[in-house]
């Protein structure tokens, strides 16, 4: 069996210490403002720059990366002797893994064997963050990238995505909500309540009024869903777009509530912060399938 390497996108929002320490290849995407192009590496763009100019007004886009970005990232780590599982955000949500799916395909025509293994995650920001651990854990353990691969297929609708965002704008941007929606959203500080469908495409559950009722109602679906209800002892991610106040009072929240977590850990988002913008809250957990 040969040696796995994990690589992903920076869409998994997990910190750069963690790829360095667990020797994971980072492929950066590209968060475009005013016209220049910044790799999202953790070097050239920062989450704070990136929320200071959506503030200022500026409107940033993201390009996702080509056939040959993953092509050229991973042609050598081949050449060297592994095979490569590679964590990336959900089709439903960019075009980027029909992309790794198409460079995985030419390394395979190349070389004669599937070397590249790329699962649809069906996860987005810190959701994908559990994804990535887990294959982590996975690779530890001995697995191998084909049986990495299907352990994440298998488990992957077990990754609960909850998110709640302050700030209609930038839904009704994205096309998300109505012009009329977005005014009465903001006008009657209600706070959305959404989640990750079977297809891995963003959906709206029901609103909230106020942010302490949208953390609540955050932590009572946890409570509802979570492996093991309330005895629930794996891991939590939180992650937020500036809005640390808002992922620690969720935290708070948890650490009143589940006595067993093994941890809870917090996370900037970058690239989905683009289209969510600042204000946004979310929590993920292992948990029931998702079915709808």
């Amino acid at each position: 069996m040969r040696p796995v390497k994990l690589s992903a996108a920076t869409t998994v929002d997990m910190t750069r210490e963690y790829f360095d320490e667990n020797d994971i290849l980072l492929i950066p995407t590209i968060i475009i403002i005013d016209g220049e192009e910044y790799a999202d590496d953790y070097e050239q763009i920062t989450p704070r720059f990136l929320y200071d100019k959506i503030r200022e007004g500026k409107l940033p886009t993201t390009s996702g990366n080509g056939t040959m970005d993953y092509y050229e990232n991973w042609k050598k780590i081949v050449e060297d002797g592994y095979d490569i599982v590679h964590i990336d955000l959900s089709s439903g949500l960019s075009g980027t893994h029909n992309s790794a799916v198409m460079a995985a395909d030419m390394i395979e025509d190349e070389v004669g064997e599937k070397r590249v293994y790329v699962p649809d995650t069906l996860a987005a920001s810190s959701g994908e963050g559990l994804i990535l651990d887990y294959a982590n854990d996975l690779k530890n353990e001995g697995k191998s990238a084909s049986e990495i691969y299907d352990c994440i297929l298998k488990d992957r609708m077990k990754v609960n995505h909850w998110f709640t965002l302050s700030d209609f704008s930038h839904l009704f941007r994205g096309g998300r909500v109505s012009k009329t929606k977005m005014i009465l959203g903001s006008a009657l500080n209600i706070y959305p309540i959404m989640r990750m469908d079977v297809e891995g495409k963003l959906v709206q559950k029901k609103n909230t009024r106020g942010s302490k009722k949208a953390f609540k109602t955050l932590v009572d679906i946890m409570e509802k869903r979570a492996e093991g209800g309330i005895d629930y002892n794996k891991k939590v991610f939180i992650s937020h777009s500036d809005y640390i106040d808002g992922a620690k009072e969720v935290e708070k929240l948890i650490e009143e509530r589940f006595a067993n977590v093994k941890s809870i850990e917090i996370f900037d988002i970058h690239q989905i912060g683009v289209h969510t913008g600042p204000g946004t809250v979310s929590l993920f957990f292992w948990g029931e399938e998702r079915i709808d």
